[in-house]
């Protein structure tokens, strides 16, 4: 298929993921390479983008020699590996399985542009839908079904719940073998349908998710004494504004009103505590971006697309601006000067 526009760009994490599956199902990955005409160059930088073309014909190209229901839960088997930092970090800010179903659908923006998940409430149900970016696209309809499996595997790693009944629904049809997706997703999936969905009960919403220490003790929000200036900052109040501005960045609504909220008070009553202060939630909120992001750009594991994310941006780009503002480089010029010293 011809894609009817070449302004769509995805992550290169999407194409090195493909490169693996196409290693682990016996075809050399510098063929797929060969046959896309691209520079070895790009796979190695970490966030960068390419057009979605070359992701469609890798995966048209991969077609020949496997098929959509065998590739499809190789594939987001690669990706709950390759993403699981990524999701740690994610967990560090969700309590329960409906603070993680919010988050989703900017998750899945974080890959670029290759299709949306729509999230709608039908009676009892958390109906997650995914609509590709081209209707006929392969690699967008490929991608629903590893995104729709991989969040339920990381749904199954994380929530406390692991046995809930989530169905899912896969427009592929069904495998031979269903031993890999039955461990990636349970048994409850239903095959060769027109939509990629998962159907989220609303009981479990509520459950509790597991965090991990170790991510914990190295975030913002098991650390918090460590990026707060207790001498000029020794105020209690504005350590637990800063705490709520960090869990609240990767939602994408930070804004006085829902850490007021998460604070237990009005909008207004916040505004006033932070006059009394001398400082504003504005300041606040840059302050806290700006430490989070020193601090997250020294873990290699996280890109700088995910980074973003994390600190409350839509695209790379605007927290690449945002980041130059405060520290007079970008982030990959800093992320590079504190790797080799």
């Amino acid at each position: 298929m011809e894609l009817s526009s070449s302004k769509y760009e995805v992550d290169v994490i999407l194409l090195r993921i493909l490169l693996q599956a196409a290693r682990l199902s016996g075809i050399e990955e510098s063929k797929v390479v060969k046959y896309l005409g691209i520079n070895n160059t790009c796979l190695d930088l970490p966030g960068s983008r390419i057009p979605l073309e070359h992701l469609e014909n890798a995966v048209n190209y991969l077609y020949q020699f496997i098929k959509r229901e065998d590739l499809s839960p190789l594939v987001a088997k690669i990706l709950v590996v390759e993403g699981l930092i990524f999701q740690l970090h994610v967990s560090g800010v969700c309590e329960t399985s409906l603070d993680y179903a919010r988050l989703a659908p900017g998750i899945k923006k974080v890959y670029g542009d290759i299709g949306e998940l729509n999230i709608v409430k039908t009676g009892e149900m958390l109906v997650f839908s995914w609509v590709p970016i081209e209707s006929e696209s392969a690699a967008g309809a490929l991608f629903g079904d590893v995104f729709i499996c991989s969040s339920v595997n990381f749904e199954r790693i994380f929530c406390l719940d692991s046995l809930m009944d989530i169905e899912i629904h896969l427009g592929h049809s069904k495998p031979k073998d269903t031993k890999l997706i039955n461990s990636i997703c349970g048994e409850n999936i239903t095959f060769d349908q027109p939509e990629t969905r998962m159907y989220y009960p609303d009981a479990s919403l509520n459950s509790p998710r597991i965090k991990s220490s170790l991510v914990l003790e190295t975030s913002l929000l098991k650390t918090m004494d460590q990026f707060i200036d207790r001498e000029n900052s020794p105020d209690t109040f504005l350590q637990s504004v800063q705490m709520a501005v960090a869990q609240s960045l990767p939602t994408g609504r930070c804004c006085i009103d829902t850490v007021a909220e998460s604070l237990h008070m009005s909008g207004r009553t916040l505004q006033r505590a932070l006059d009394k202060r001398n400082t504003t939630f504005q300041k606040e909120l840059q302050s806290t971006r700006s430490k989070l992001s020193k601090k997250y750009l020294k873990d290699n594991q996280i890109t700088i697309t995910q980074l973003a994310f994390l600190v409350g941006y839509m695209d790379q780009s605007s927290f690449s601006t945002g980041f130059k503002s405060w520290f007079g480089m970008t982030p990959s010029e800093y992320r590079k000067m504190h790797s080799e010293s």
